[in-house]
């Protein structure tokens, strides 16, 4: 039995969960203040954390991280689970071991919500079949599925097309699961009479696959539907705008599925989906919908609810936009994404000339050579009298555009503006940084321009008393920039501050250090500014950045000296997030950290292409100050099998899920460490698509 004399201070012991035979020992206490279970399991030298709720009356949970390697769901605690109704395993990728156990029939357990998606996009893996799990009685009252990132593949879908419980689903996930067009042929033909949300996205779903659904009568309640990254084509989509089975349709994702125009045309002359409130045809490449598609679109009349547009990426062009906007068919629009189709000055003429849109909130027009004239055209538009957020990214304006949106007076509601890499010098920033007309902003992105440190001194004397985040990165910021900045009254609100590959080093992180402008600051970056062990020392004693709960140092030429500051700091109390790839940190300064007892918050430690090997791993793998960490990278370090052997025996991870080795996995599994690559786990994602 765990029972610390921490844990005896704040638990007191109420009962032993029913376990398996041959499990291990756990038990579990009862937290005083909310009513909450915390159950610390110990399976195979690594402990797991779950938390589970037990007040009867209560929305039950059950959370738990797990390797994908280890048995451990066969090790989960009956009796919790009997009082639970939703089980999130995260970050698991299914086998056969795990499906058994979940499916094991004396559990019984009355789950509505099973989500065993893995959300760190890993590479897929094969999957023996779903049957266990569709068959099983514990899954009967089910109403919310996740199996995203899992290779179910079309038996898979099938499978769950079978399942007892296909007539209670509400929401099913099966996202990146290799599936093509049998699974969904299978899928159409089962019965979801409560199926509201449906996401397929990212799977090898083809023409027939999507003719198949639309000829399904089986989905009356389908809401959401969610088909990006396939290969529907023009046929299917023909195939679905002529059914008449989803004329309760708010949102439809058919996003990167080479529609085409002629796909285009069919949705936009149907009379099917006269309550959709949501479409996504972005990111058609390799056949957009184009002039043709737009101008077909623009014309319908037949979505009278439609709020959100994504049509961005398509080759609609400046005569597409024209068409769009005389169309007055789409004055509900709250936000509209036309970026990358380069629609050059022309098409933000025949923007602004239009009627205007009332509603419009959100509006992206990033990367469609827009130059100086038509960012002046634009400026001086009173059409968008809403509108909170504007981005503008990925256009030479220039400076003189930059001028015209500094003075203009329509956009004092912007709450978010993104003008990053928008071809203007250090000279030409200083008017829209000191502009009274931008009171309300909170994220300013002005990334990749050559601001300088002119005008960084421009930005202290700013008119921004709300902003929450400032993202510099690549704005050639140097040292007196950075006390410029520093020395600045107006971001005392600042949470997250992006100083990427600039030109800081030690004096600018001292000026930093010395600062107290950021009280709130939770969140900074500093990649790539050769800031060195010198000015990681001083940042580490600075007393001005108690809320930093993130810290981005990869390549910064940061040693043992710099590492061993930071771990001996007690003035970074909240720090959950460190990445110190990329730099030179060896065995000394690894120890260093194994040795600190003020991270133990940590949960994700970036350690990848630094210089340890395994007596560094052999420290970090024997401390117990890291009880919370989750996520681990050792990527392109020297570690050997004696490191590895001392991971894979430390008792002191109780909650790591992601092991990310990289290059030597192969020689982790020789040695009994099931190694998996997360490499693309955080894949940046853009949240107006996503």
């Amino acid at each position: 039995i765990i029972f610390s004399t921490f844990a005896s201070r704040f638990f007191s012991p109420i009962g032993m969960a029913e376990l398996p035979e041959n499990n291990l020992v756990s038990s579990f206490w009862f937290l005083n203040t909310p009513e909450q279970v915390q159950l610390r399991l110990v399976c195979s030298n690594f402990q797991k954390l779950v938390d589970t709720c037990i007040a009867p009356e209560w929305k039950l949970s059950f959370r738990c991280s797990v390797f994908p390697h280890r048995r451990s769901v066969a090790h989960l605690p009956i009796r919790v689970l009997r009082s639970s109704r939703e089980l999130w395993i995260e970050d698991l990728q299914l086998s056969g071991a795990i499906l058994s156990a979940l499916a094991n029939p004396a559990w019984r357990l009355p789950l509505t919500s099973l989500r065993v998606g893995c959300r760190t996009r890993a590479r897929p893996r094969p999957v023996p079949g779903l049957e266990p799990l569709t068959s099983s009685l514990s899954f009967a009252r089910l109403t919310y599925l996740d199996v995203q990132n899992n290779e179910i593949g079309d038996p898979g879908l099938a499978a769950i097309a079978r399942s007892p419980f296909s007539s209670n689903l509400v929401h099913l996930i099966v996202s990146s699961a290799m599936i093509g067009d049998a699974g969904m042929q299978a899928f159409s033909s089962g019965r979801f009479p409560s199926l509201t949300s449906f996401d397929a996205a990212f799977n090898n779903i083809g023409s027939s696959g999507l003719q198949a659904l639309s000829a399904s009568s089986h989905l009356p309640k389908l809401a959401f539907l969610n088909l990006g990254g396939n290969s529907v084509g023009s046929p299917g989509v023909e195939a679905f705008a002529a059914s008449a089975n989803f004329s309760d349709l708010l949102s439809l994702d058919l996003k990167s599925n080479n529609i085409g125009p002629q796909g285009m045309r069919a949705l936009a002359t149907s009379p099917r989906f006269p309550k959709l409130t949501s479409l996504k045809v972005h990111s058609n490449s390799s056949s957009p919908i184009g002039l043709e598609g737009i101008q077909t679109l623009a014309s319908s009349t037949y979505f009278p609810r439609l709020t959100f547009l994504n049509a961005s990426d398509n080759q609609i062009g400046h005569s597409g936009v024209q068409a769009f906007v005389d169309s007055r068919n789409f004055s509900r629009l709250t936000a509209l994404n036309f970026g990358g189709n380069f629609f050059r000055d022309s098409g933000i003429q025949a923007l602004v000339s239009s009627a205007p849109f009332p509603c419009l909130a959100h509006l992206h027009i990033h990367r469609n050579e827009i130059g100086p004239p038509g960012m002046r055209v634009f400026a001086g538009s009173s059409n968008f009298p809403r509108l909170t957020s504007l981005n503008l990214s990925e256009n030479p304006i220039g400076v003189s555009g930059l001028q015209a949106l500094a003075r203009s007076s329509h956009f004092s509601s912007l709450v978010s503006l993104n003008v990053s890499q928008v071809q203007a010098g250090p000279d030409g920033w200083q008017e829209l940084l000191t502009s009274a007309n931008y009171t309300a902003l909170r994220t300013l992105e002005l990334s990749y321009n050559q601001i300088g440190d002119l005008g960084l001194r421009a930005l202290a004397y700013s008119h921004f008393p709300q902003l929450t985040s400032l993202n510099l990165r690549g704005c050639f910021v140097g040292v007196d920039g950075i006390r410029a900045l520093t020395s600045s009254t107006t971001f005392s609100e600042l949470t997250t501050l992006n100083l990427e590959c600039s030109q800081l080093g030690a004096a600018g992180m001292q000026a930093l250090a010395l600062s107290s402008t950021f009280p709130r600051l939770a969140s900074l970056h500093i990649l790539s500014n050769g800031v060195g062990d010198a000015g990681m020392e001083t940042f580490a004693q600075s007393q001005n950045f108690s809320c930093l709960t993130r810290l981005e140092a990869e390549d910064n030429q940061v040693g043992d000296l710099g590492i061993q500051g930071l771990a001996n700091s007690f003035h970074l109390p909240s720090l959950t997030f460190l990445n110190f790839s990329r730099n030179q940190i060896g065995d000394a300064g690894v120890e260093a950290l194994a040795l600190s007892t003020v991270l133990t918050s940590l949960t994700f430690l970036d350690l990848a292409s630094n210089k340890f090997g395994d007596r560094g791993v052999q420290a970090l793998s024997g401390s117990a100050n890291f009880p919370n960490l989750t996520t681990l990278f050792f990527t392109n370090n020297n570690i050997g099998v004696s490191g590895w052997q001392a991971l894979a025996a430390s008792p002191y991870l109780p909650k790591l899920s992601m092991l990310c080795t990289g290059y030597q996995a192969e020689v982790a599994k020789t040695h009994g460490v099931a190694a998996i690559d997360f490499t693309s786990a955080f894949a940046s994602m853009d949240p107006f698509n996503d």
